[in-house]
């Protein structure tokens, strides 16, 4: 024998070719709760060694996780569990035996008590399917190295399943004879002298078998005794005779044998076959039992089973049987079409494994208790279908019980329900809320389709103000355009036709602040300025700079019908949404293309505008714009005017181009269509509304810029140096002293020095302190100090009721000069 050391060194531990030997040495042991066998103490060692040598089934615990290393003798009673089973804590093997039976047993082991279980019975899955084993179990504590405590577990399992089988068998053979002679069921009995062939019977014996009695008091051939039984049973019996004389022994067994009056009779043999010293058969004597009434009652039985096993296979629901002690036995049809379990996997406690994990725990509760309590129960459970769904059935169980009031099995049903479950937690849902569901359906049909529309819009723009580049970009285009050709000219000595381009940059720069201001009033719900308007006019105004912005792969063609008739409409709305159109059509030509703007007449009738909301028949102005670019399928065309829906990438549009279009075109009364094929191109068509009265040319008055008049200051706040550098040159230019800080914190030295200011100027957005705290900084040291702020946030007009004080005023950017000088003297005035 050698000590643990030698053993640590051996790399082939444990020694042998056995399954279990093999598998335990190719454990990675370092991943369990025992750690590397290097590291196992000597003990462990020596225990591990017995078990998997051991000729009987045997499994030892270790530790107090109870790790199961077991022989190959175990493993055939672990069945499916085996080798998965190898280094796991028992309780996670059998979960099932664990609470009531391996833990309190493997506690008193480790305390150093022996413990010895008879005939313990076991549910074991044995060839794909549950049965029934019992087992002489044998608990055995394994100590230390030094012996002062329990390490380990060693358990012997010897089954005894045959054994027990046989003694109930013989049990209940015993109990039927002894009811028979009480209920003096017995019809006679007989003794076969097996040598002589010599069968002799009683004469109760005689008559049940419809023979002689003085015949078979002196002796029969056996032959002539079985010649009374039914055909169809004689040549069975003569085999069971057979096969008891062949063997010795009990024998028993169930026959009809021929009345006088021509019927047959069920009744039982019971016997034993002696044997002589020699082992041959000598004798082979018996009792005979009526079980005519037994029969019947049997037969009985098998046809109301048959009438419910064929009722179960085809009603649409579950249908189950479960034991006395709550082991499923039986599951019809539906339930393995429905899971996918075979009857096989859903007995014993299988069924649970298809229930959903959320609801497990209190369904097997539920369960638990009408077994302690022998009550009927009911219960939703959600199972699992054999796609991985899930389904609610309404579950009924209840007791059949015996004459004695002990319940003999379960049996029950479960009826899909999930369309009610669903409905009613459809209802509660609804219940829950139906208030507020009835407050915003009537909100919603008292609204108004594009009053809806231009809300959805607008709300969301003071929060995507970043994507509002994508259309103020257009008009920035024509700025810079512009300005660009300026610059060039100028620095080649070109002066000629210079204002064309100043005209075209101030026009543009006017529409950027008109959209700006414009947004701002879409949010607050105002209307649209509708004028006559010279359509083809306006397109006119615009080449320039659509061709600049169409870029140099881009061809573009203008067919302007020259009889066009005026249009009723917004002149600065309509430019914006043209453009808009034009860089949508620009975009989808990325490889270069066509871009074809034309203008017509045309009369919508009623056959047309029927199932156009709110467009009404008659003549109008139609703008087509159509590109020969990518072109949309029939699913972006049919989203392509809802608002925030956009094709392009993020950062690339807003999603309310097209919407915006669209808002406009139904305030303007008008209509807006698409039509477009993929590869091919689209075209956008905008119906405006035919003016009928001839139009006026009208021009605005031109006014002096109002300038200062007696040399007042002004204190301007701006942190922006190009704005701060224009509104310090325009008062420069109206007479007016300016001092100027680009925040805060520069600016408060002035108000402090005691010199003359008439007017502050401020940004609302400063860094640090912003303008309106600034204000009351000023206001602290001269109270009646007029301030303008000035600011370029959206939202600044939502905040203008409650954000300004006495004495105050706001103007947006970009606001024009003639804007500025005119409110700065008025607040000074006023002051």
């Amino acid at each position: 024998m050698t000590d643990g050391n030698d053993d640590a060194q051996r790399p082939s531990f444990p020694a042998g070719d056995g399954e279990t030997m093999v598998l335990t040495r190719a454990l990675d042991w370092s991943k369990t709760p025992l750690g590397p066998i290097t590291a196992w103490p000597h003990s462990l060692k020596t225990a591990v060694d017995i078990c998997l040598n051991s000729p009987l089934s045997t499994v030892l615990l270790w530790g107090p996780e109870r790790v199961m290393i077991y022989n190959d003798g175990y493993a055939a009673i672990c069945g499916s569990k085996h080798p998965a089973a190898l280094g796991q804590r028992c309780q996670d093997v059998w979960p099932e035996l664990w609470a009531d039976w391996n833990l309190p047993l493997s506690e008193r082991v480790l305390q150093g008590e022996r413990v010895t279980a008879r005939d313990k019975l076991h549910t074991l899955e044995r060839d794909g399917a549950l049965a029934d084993a019992w087992f002489d179990l044998f608990f055995s504590p394994v100590r230390s190295d030094d012996r002062e405590k329990v390490d380990g577990v060693m358990i012997v399992a010897i089954e005894t399943t045959e054994r027990v089988l046989t003694e109930r068998h013989l049990r209940t053979a015993n109990e039927r004879i002894q009811l028979a002679l009480d209920a003096q069921a017995v019809l006679g009995t007989w003794v076969w002298d097996i040598p002589a062939d010599r069968f002799t019977a009683d004469a109760r014996f005689a008559r049940s078998f419809s023979l002689d009695p003085e015949r078979c008091a002196t002796g029969l051939p056996l032959s002539t005794v079985m010649a009374s039984m039914h055909p169809e049973d004689q040549v069975r019996v003569a085999s069971e005779i057979a096969r008891t004389v062949a063997r010795g022994g009990r024998y028993r067994s169930e026959y009809r044998v021929r009345q006088l009056d021509g019927t047959f009779r069920w009744v039982e043999a019971n016997g034993h076959c002696e044997q002589g010293a020699d082992g041959r058969p000598m004798r082979f004597l018996g009792v005979l039992i009526d079980i005519e009434h037994r029969k019947h009652a049997e037969n009985a039985l098998r046809e109301s089973e048959l009438q419910f096993r064929t009722l179960s296979e085809i009603v649409p629901e579950i249908v189950w049987m479960a034991s006395s002690d709550g082991r499923s036995t039986y599951t019809n049809p539906f339930w393995s079409d429905f899971t996918g379990l075979t009857p096989e996997a859903s007995h014993g406690a299988g069924w649970a494994s298809v229930i959903h994990p959320d609801h497990r725990a209190h369904v097997l509760e539920v369960w638990r208790h009408a077994l302690e309590t022998g009550e009927s129960f009911e219960v939703h459970i959600p199972f699992r279908d054999r796609e991985g769904g899930y389904r609610w059935f309404l579950t009924r169980g209840m007791p059949v019980r015996r004459l004695d009031d002990t319940i003999e099995r379960w049996m029950g049903t479960g009826t899909d329900v999930t369309e009610v479950t669903h409905a009613r937690e459809a209802l509660a849902r609804n219940a829950e809320d139906l208030e507020r569901r009835v407050k915003e359906r009537t909100q919603a049909l008292l609204q108004a389709e594009e009053a809806l529309r231009q809300s959805q819009k607008m709300e969301a723009i003071g929060q995507l103000t970043g994507g509002i580049a994508h259309d103020f970009n257009n008009l920035l285009g024509g700025i810079i355009g512009a300005l660009d050709i300026l610059q060039k000219r100028v620095a080649t000595g070109r002066l000629e036709g210079m204002q064309r381009y100043i005209d075209v940059a101030i026009r543009s720069s006017t529409k950027a602040a008109a959209l700006t201001h414009r947004l701002l009033a879409f949010s607050r719900r105002q209307s649209l300025d509708i004028q006559p308007t010279d359509v083809n006019a306006l397109i006119g105004s615009l080449e320039d700079l659509l061709r600049r912005t169409m870029g140099e792969n881009v061809e573009l063609a203008m067919l302007l019908d020259a009889g066009l008739w005026a249009a009723t409409t917004d002149a600065n709305q309509f430019e914006n949404a043209l453009l808009n159109l034009c860089i949508n059509a620009r975009d989808a030509m990325a490889g270069g293309g066509k871009l074809t703007i034309e203008t017509a007449n045309t009369h919508l009738d009623a056959a047309y505008v029927q199932d156009k909301d709110g467009l009404d028949a008659g003549d109008y102005v139609v703008i087509c714009v159509s590109d020969t670019g990518s072109g949309m399928p029939p699913d972006v065309i049919a989203r392509a005017f809802d608002p925030f829906f956009t094709t392009k990438p993020i950062g690339q549009g807003t999603g309310l181009g097209l919407s915006m279009i669209y808002g406009f075109a139904k305030q303007s009364g008008g209509h807006v269509s698409i039509y477009s094929e993929v590869d091919k191109g689209t075209t956008v068509k905008l119906y405006l509304s035919r003016h009928q009265a001839l139009m006026e040319k009208t021009s605005a008055p031109e006014r002096e810029r109002p300038k200062a008049e007696a040399g007042e200051t002004v204190l301007v706040v701006e942190d922006d140096p190009v704005v701060r550098m224009v509104m310090l040159d325009v008062l420069h230019d109206l007479g007016y002293a300016a001092l100027e800080a680009t925040d805060a914190r520069s600016a408060i030295p002035f108000l402090e020095n005691g010199q003359r200011i008439d007017l502050l100027v401020t940004d609302v957005g400063l860094p640090g302190l912003n303008g309106r705290q600034l204000a009351e900084i000023a206001r602290q040291r001269r109270p009646e100090l007029p301030v303008l702020f000035v600011t370029g946030y959206a939202e600044g007009a939502a905040l203008r009721g409650g954000f300004l004080g006495q004495g105050m005023e706001m103007i947006m950017k970009p606001f024009a000069i003639d804007a500025l000088a005119t409110k700065i003297r008025e607040m000074i005035v006023l002051s």
